[in-house]
């Protein structure tokens, strides 16, 4: 009776052995997390610029969302607040509002000289990067949820 068997390296290798190994081969593949934006990447004037905002999208929501993964660039965890708005700009598209404006935030971590004034975008999103000198941390996923909202 004849083995069937593949040559890889000169070694024999069963096919299902074969298919076992491709298939975590792949699997690794698919599940590595897209490469992030080197700070050195990232423009200067990226959100702190009311022409280069963070354009984070999804309104309230979505900025909280982005504040708690931005970080401090040893992984501290910042305070922010939001100071105003300003910039009025025309939103495109039938189902959003006709205008919009920019929000500035005020954001510190521990370690940083002064804070830093951010601009962000509610309305129009794109993928989000890290300012210069700060860095975006996923949640964990064990980590317990957030409330929306506290009451003081």
């Amino acid at each position: 009776m004849r083995s069937c068997c593949l040559q890889l390296s000169g070694r024999s290798v069963s096919p299902l052995r074969f298919t076992c190994l491709a298939l975590l081969l792949l699997g690794d593949c698919a599940s590595a997390p897209p490469p992030r934006a080197r700070a050195r990447d990232v423009p200067v004037s990226y959100g702190r610029q009311p022409a280069d905002p963070v354009r984070i999208g999804h309104g309230s929501a979505g900025v909280m969302a982005y504040f708690e993964q931005l970080h401090g660039p040893r992984g501290q965890r910042v305070a922010w607040r939001r100071v105003g708005s300003c910039c009025a700009f025309r939103l495109a598209g039938p189902l959003s509002p006709r205008h919009g404006r920019l929000v500035v935030f005020e954001v510190t971590y521990e370690g940083l000289d002064e804070p830093v004034l951010l601009y962000v975008d509610p309305f129009q999103a794109r993928a989000p990067r890290a300012p210069r000198g700060f860095q975006l941390i996923a949640p964990a996923r064990d980590a317990p949820p957030r409330p929306d909202s506290i009451s003081l």
